[in-house]
């Protein structure tokens, strides 16, 4: 006989809504990232533009002589033609500027060195040239060499430099003059291609590994609400941002963009080391804002050190604040290395003495992992000494937090007699224990969902839900009362999970 089971129809007792200006806002922080491997044609041209640049690879291959005599040939011209009415012009054909500096008392050699243009990537031929021409052994005349920049081997820029006389008494004029190399259509086609790959990933990676999670909340909210409320629920979703900045195949992703790149940051750096033009300056360095993903790694690579080496305090570090650090500093931090002689002759040092080169080329290999390193370890230097300034006690809600949960309720004054804020279980399990943070190099706070609903005296209740994969503790089963969400047991060093295997736990 075939027994039949009688089938359990699910009957949602509660109304769950999203609330529509936190979608936007989400949607807006999560666009930002997944356009983010585009934002590189601000600078950047795209492959249909049409060439209009000298192909000098072969020239300079063959023959050195000419190509040394052609390239001071072209920038001369360029600059008789474009530097009519200003000291400086930037187009795709090529940029060329021209600075003053002085030939008057120059005891000290190292400082002429240091208001020269951007002599911290000078080869030795024009090194040596330029502290000649300081000492006052160099004619005018006779200043002008090369320098032709490489990676592994391969030429990325072409930098000629002369002077002439001055207007101005004990002065001159160095000229720069800068050519990129021309690279076939398909190398260009690819890495567009690799881009539009880059943004497709990051899509999928937010949806993956977070949007994804939502749908359960609303189910697991209709069926047996939360904190006991009987009523209608608003839901408040997170930024994905710090999600994606911990994923490791993501740096990984745009370091491979940057080096496939680094022409342009060749002609990038050279553009930024001005300050005349602003437009360019500030276009310039939102380009080396790229640069952030070199921090975000460094942080992924510092939060599964410190799972090693749990006896390390660090301060979680916000990754908008980290964004909006490197973005600002990208650029000025750039500017002062081409200023100071201490960067100047570390950056020489590593451009023509490690590996062998010719007089007038540098290998940037070496130069491009200290440059990367003085961007990626400047999250990780305000982690150590703020953990050493700050008190390390985590707290439920941040500024950008509070801005965010104001922004999507219309509320600017956050009084506790209108609010009463709930959940966040996880934060006070890592104030007992910070190993117990999956990833301990930043603040995963903005990430966090909010239930928000109305108790029948009036206040306002906004319980905090945070993702179980942002919490490195044992999960264990719910209990037998079946509830929405699931909460941290810091006494038993457990996550007990909600119904239906719940993501989330308040």
């Amino acid at each position: 006989m075939v027994r039949i089971e009688p089938s359990i129809t699910e009957v949602y007792r509660y109304q769950v809504r999203y609330n529509k200006r936190s979608i936007i806002t989400s949607l807006f922080m999560s666009l930002n990232i997944a356009l983010m491997p585009m934002k590189a044609y601000i600078s950047e041209d795209f492959p249909w533009t049409p060439e209009t640049r000298l192909d000098l690879s072969d020239l300079c291959t063959m023959n050195r002589t000419q190509c040394h005599e052609l390239l001071l040939s072209v920038g001369k011209q360029q600059s008789h033609t474009v530097l009519t009415e200003s000291d400086y012009n930037f187009s795709p054909n090529g940029d060329v500027s021209v600075g003053q500096v002085s030939i008057k008392n120059n005891s000290d050699l190292g400082d002429f060195l240091a208001s020269m243009p951007t002599s911290q990537y000078y080869s030795k031929m024009v090194h040596e040239k330029a502290l000649a021409l300081g000492a006052g052994k160099l004619n005018a005349s006779d200043f002008h060499a090369i320098t032709i920049v490489k990676l592994f081997g391969m030429p990325l820029a072409y930098s000629v430099y002369w002077a002439t006389p001055s207007l101005e008494p004990e002065k001159l004029n160095i000229y720069v003059a800068l050519q990129l190399p021309q690279f076939s259509l398909t190398f260009k086609i690819l890495k567009w291609g690799y881009r539009l790959l880059m943004c497709s990933y990051l899509i999928f990676a937010e949806f993956r590994y977070y949007y994804r999670y939502y749908p359960r909340l609303v189910q697991n909210l209709r069926l047996h609400g939360i904190c006991s409320h009987k009523g209608a629920y608003e839901i408040l979703v997170g930024d994905p941002t710090s999600i994606i900045l911990l994923n490791p195949y993501v740096a990984l992703a745009f370091f491979i963009d940057y080096i496939f790149s680094v022409d342009y940051v060749c002609r990038s750096i050279v553009r930024v080391c001005q300050v005349k033009d602003i437009t360019v300056f500030i276009l310039t360095t939102i380009y080396l804002s790229r640069t952030v993903w070199f921090a975000y790694g460094a942080l992924c690579l510092t939060s599964y050190i410190l799972r090693k080496l749990d006896r390390i305090n660090f301060q979680p570090v916000d990754p908008t604040i980290t964004a909006l650090l490197v973005s600002f500093l990208a650029g000025p931090i750039t500017y002062l290395q081409s200023r100071w002689r201490a960067c100047i002759d570390l950056y020489y040092f590593f451009l023509t003495q490690t590996l062998p080169v010719a007089p007038d080329e540098t290998e940037c290999t070496l130069a491009t992992i200290i440059y990367v390193l003085t961007i990626a370890l400047l999250p990780i230097y305000y982690g150590l000494i703020a953990s050493k300034l700050f008190s390390l006690k985590p707290k439920k809600l941040d500024v950008k937090s509070i801005l965010f949960l104001n922004l999507a309720t219309s509320s600017f004054r956050l009084s506790q007699k209108s609010h009463l804020l709930q959940g966040g279980s996880c934060y006070d399990a890592f104030q007992i224990r910070p190993q117990w943070k999956k990833f301990r190099s930043m603040n995963q706070m903005g990430a966090d969902a909010h239930v928000i609903f109305k108790r029948s005296d009036g206040i306002e209740v906004r319980v905090r839900l945070t993702l179980i994969t942002c919490v490195n503790m044992p999960i264990v089963g719910p209990s037998t009362s079946r509830n929405a969400v699931g909460h941290c047991d810091p006494i038993a060093g457990v996550i007990v999970q909600g119904d239906r295997s719940s993501p989330w736990i308040m």
